[in-house]
């Protein structure tokens, strides 16, 4: 009996981990990669685009 309720604690307390884990949502992290890029493009533009010689005081 005990082996019995013991092996129906485990298989319940498995499904509980398993649906307690975390999954991000595909939207949510294709909105993220998204902003990301945009950022590094954005700073890859800035650093292209900004003189070379920042530091000449003439």
């Amino acid at each position: 009996m005990t082996v019995f309720l013991s092996t129906l604690q485990y298989f319940a307390v498995g499904r509980d981990i398993e649906a307690d884990t975390y999954e991000p949502h595909d939207r949510l992290v294709i909105l993220f990669s998204l902003v990301i890029t945009l950022l590094g493009t954005g700073i890859i533009y800035f650093v292209c685009i900004s003189p070379l010689n920042i530091f000449d005081k003439t």
